[in-house]
């Protein structure tokens, strides 16, 4: 018999789910890729609740009238579900973006004294990092810069790991950080430009 995350995985569209406890689940998080149609992921997401006593009812999301779809390098989704054993009155379950708002671009430039990395928000500020030569080097001023803009002053994270995760035929980006509140990960589908993609990711562990 699958469990319920196996359940929830074998769902098209669906890119990861984490359940807070196998026993007795404080909560279920599902993340959606970006191409992924969230209303039929969300039924199908009812439909596997329900069969494991857990009844709530999945939100509409809250898009723009004319939002186009999101680009490539733009964040995946995540759905939050309520814990096991909620009812119906205990609200909707709504989809969000990750990390939706934030980062306008990553830019790698070369200088005399070695590589620079350049990460500007969508509000206009900007912060640069110099970064090691290859691509580690670069991923980590990158996720540096990235802090520096969520929360300037505080400890850098570690970049831990850096994993692309074939979905269909989609390529997500997937990061895991070490903060001073533990790990954290976060996601992104894969664009050409992959140092604005692992921003993204960033972001969206970090924001």
């Amino acid at each position: 018999m699958m469990s319920l995350r196996e359940e929830l995985l074998a769902i098209d569209g669906v890119i990861d789910a984490q359940v807070d406890d196998s026993d007795r689940p404080g909560g279920v998080k599902v993340r959606l890729g970006s191409g992924a149609d969230a209303d039929t992921v969300g039924s199908r997401v009812q439909q596997v609740l329900a069969s494991h006593g857990l009844k709530s009812r999945v939100g509409p999301r809250h898009v723009e009238p004319g939002t186009p779809p999101p680009p490539p390098g733009a964040p995946a989704s995540v759905v939050s579900l309520p814990a096991r054993g909620a009812t119906s009155a205990s609200g909707p379950v709504t989809l969000e973006a990750v990390g939706a708002a934030g980062l306008e671009s990553v830019s790698v430039s070369e200088h005399a004294s070695g590589l620079l990395v350049t990460v500007t928000a969508e509000d206009g500020r900007v912060s640069s990092r110099p970064a090691a030569s290859g691509d580690e080097g670069i991923a980590d001023a990158v996720v540096a810069a990235v802090a520096d803009l969520i929360a300037p002053g505080g400890p850098p994270p570690r970049l831990v790991a850096i994993d692309d995760v074939a979905m269909a035929d989609t390529t997500v980006v997937v990061v895991v950080l070490s903060t001073a509140a533990g790990l954290v990960s976060g996601s992104a589908v894969a664009s050409p430009a992959r140092s604005r993609a692992i921003g993204l990711a960033a972001w969206s562990a970090l924001a």
